[in-house]
């Protein structure tokens, strides 16, 4: 009886040795999936590098939205290095330029274009060209960073624009513009095979030549993959969406910009005129915005030049950004006042930096025209 029990208990143990239990079949399960990821992830990293250097934009016709391919989001990405390309530039502003500087750094390959000819060509890099068409034709890759929304539509759509050319197939644009502007742009070039996607830029340019950029992109993300390590030289590449989302997020960027810099000039005037120290006061406005900072001499000395943000620019900006807000049905009241102390220190500073709207504190008129308000 005895011999009987452990013959069949080994029996078991044998048997349970042998076949998989429901545990094991959930592990097996998962490693299958596992290693299915892994062949789909491996086939996508192919079709990247060939899209890469055989420009399959211009020869598939399965494409997503504005000639794109779409592929979901674990489409993974190029490392730095892995390919140079030959970049047309258009608008060689101090942006542009700075821009084109660190590219060619990393050894791009450039073309130029710039409204007044003579600005690019002071730049000593790449090559220049006489219209937006002919600097990007045989280009792989267009950025695009212009004055405003009429800047863009020219340069894309008007006559001799990018457009018009056999060119590149993929375009950004890191102006900062109206939403519309940019469908606008991704519309005609879709009609012509061509990719486009927005890459407005937060920091100016120190930012740029230390490729500190922070780099919010709208649009399709395969096209942005395929040309991430480019723009990776220049800042944080930062995904936040379809394209017009790019362009949105960038005007509340630059409200905040605004309220945050027309705050710092209030205040610390505020704590001089109360007697205090103005390196305390300095010091703790920074313990809110760091990035005030970058304008010390213009808060603390009053010098405010170099720009390296116009006060005509933020105007501008921040006028865009009241149409979306009104758009959208958003009552913005800081952001209607901090617009008019703007446009006043604009009309009194002309093209110096944003810092200046510290001057309507100082200056005895300026600052009986705000308190009378």
């Amino acid at each position: 009886m005895a011999d009987s029990l452990t013959t069949r208990h080994v029996r078991q143990r044998r048997r349970s040795a042998v076949e998989p239990t429901a545990g094991d079949r959930k592990v097996d399960r998962v490693q299958r999936r596992g290693r299915h990821l892994d062949e789909v992830r491996t086939i996508r990293r192919w079709l990247i590098l060939v899209a890469n250097h055989w420009r399959l934009s211009e020869t598939l016709d399965d494409r997503g939205p504005h000639g794109a391919l779409s592929l979901p989001s674990i489409t993974p990405k190029l490392k730095k290095g892995d390919s140079l390309m030959k970049v047309a530039i258009l608008g060689t502003g101090k942006m542009g330029a700075a821009m084109a500087r660190r590219l060619q750094q990393h050894g791009h390959e450039l073309r130029l274009w710039n409204r007044t000819r003579s600005r690019a060509e002071q730049l000593g890099v790449g090559t220049v060209r006489d219209t937006p068409a002919q600097a990007v034709e045989g280009a792989d890759l267009a950025i695009s960073m212009l004055t405003d929304s009429s800047a863009v539509r020219q340069a894309y759509l008007g006559k001799n624009g990018a457009v018009e050319a056999t060119g590149a197939p993929i375009y950004v644009d890191s102006s900062t513009v109206d939403p519309a502007t940019h469908e606008q742009v991704a519309q005609a070039l879709a009609e012509r095979g061509a990719s486009f996607i927005e890459a407005p830029v937060v920091g100016s340019v120190p930012a740029v030549q230390s490729g500190k950029l922070l780099i919010l992109v709208g649009g399709d993300q395969f096209t942005l993959e395929r040309i991430r390590p480019v723009l990776e030289v220049l800042g944080e590449v930062r995904y936040v969406g379809p394209l017009g989302d790019g362009a949105r997020l960038k005007l509340i960027a630059n409200s905040m910009l605004a309220l945050t810099s027309a705050a710092a000039g209030e205040l610390f005037n505020a704590g001089l005129r109360a007697g205090l120290d103005r390196q305390r006061v300095w010091e703790i406005l920074l313990r809110f915005s760091p990035y005030l900072d970058a304008r010390r001499a213009g808060y603390l000395e009053g010098q405010y030049e170099p720009a390296m943000f116009r006060l005509a620019d933020l105007v501008k900006d921040l006028g865009l950004a009241r149409e979306l807000y009104q758009e959208i049905g958003i009552d913005t009241p800081l952001t209607a006042t901090t617009r008019e102390l703007f446009q006043r220190a604009f009309g009194e500073h002309g093209e110096q930096d944003i810092a200046a709207i510290a001057a309507l504190w100082r200056e005895p008129s300026a600052a009986r025209a705000t308190e009378q308000r």
